[in-house]
């Protein structure tokens, strides 16, 4: 089985992929199955990211070939890229398992500034061109087109950061569920009591914009995104 764990960055989707990971290892300890490296069909990634650059559906051919749609094999891919016509039609089969988080953009903008000034600290680059929001915006509108091709393919599991940051175990839950394997709390427990282990852990903290921007900032971008702040509170 390949697993996709898709998000907007700076939407808990790190988190969102531990969560994964620890569920699916857990599971390979109860049983025969076992966990299969990114590395096998794609050798210069880490393990686990395909960047927005890497050909998904070939990747995906290959390692789908090989896996299969069963329990027994299991590929962890992490993307923060589109969801392509081949993969939502492996979804909708449910011969693969995806899930996308999701975040308030104004939120996203304020988590990436923060990331700009550790970079910037720390002698890095990655992050270090969104000082301000209106930076961010060229960046985040890109992160909605990517988002919005995964919720329109039927099956995605949407996970919002609100979600993830208030009701963690009630998100596990639904993975497992979503995964077709038992719930055992146990992998969603450690994240939680240990923060310092979640990748890119920033703040955790929802509605930042309310308190941290300027009333006229958080209503320009309030009514920036209004179309898809008001078209994930209806998912």
């Amino acid at each position: 089985m390949i697993v996709f764990c898709h998000g907007m960055v700076k939407s808990a989707s790190s988190f969102a992929t531990q969560i994964v990971l620890g569920l699916l290892q857990d599971y390979c300890k109860r049983s025969p199955a076992r966990m299969i490296d990114l590395r096998q069909y794609l050798p210069e990634s880490n393990g686990l990211y395909i960047d927005i650059k890497e050909d998904v559906d070939l990747i995906t051919r290959r390692a789908f070939e090989d896996v299969g749609p069963g329990l027994d094999r299991i590929l962890v891919i992490k993307t923060h890229g589109s969801c392509t016509d081949y993969l939502a039609s492996l979804i909708a089969r449910n011969d693969v398992i995806a899930i996308s988080t999701f975040r308030n953009p104004i939120d996203i903008a304020l988590s990436l500034c923060d990331a700009a000034r550790i970079d910037e600290a720390n002698g890095k680059s990655r992050f270090t061109h969104y000082f301000t929001v209106d930076d961010a915006i060229p960046a985040i509108d890109w992160q909605i087109v990517c988002f919005r091709s995964w919720a329109a393919a039927r099956g995605v599991e949407l996970i919002s950061f609100d979600e993830l940051a208030t009701t963690p175990f009630l998100v596990g839950e639904r993975i497992a569920n979503r995964l077709n394997i038992d719930w055992h709390p146990g992998p969603v427990e450690y994240l939680v009591g240990n923060k310092q282990v979640i990748w890119e852990f920033n703040k955790g903290m929802i509605n930042r914009g309310v308190n941290e921007l300027s009333p006229e900032d958080y209503r320009r971008l309030t009514n920036y995104w209004h179309d898809f702040n008001n078209s994930i509170t209806r998912k």
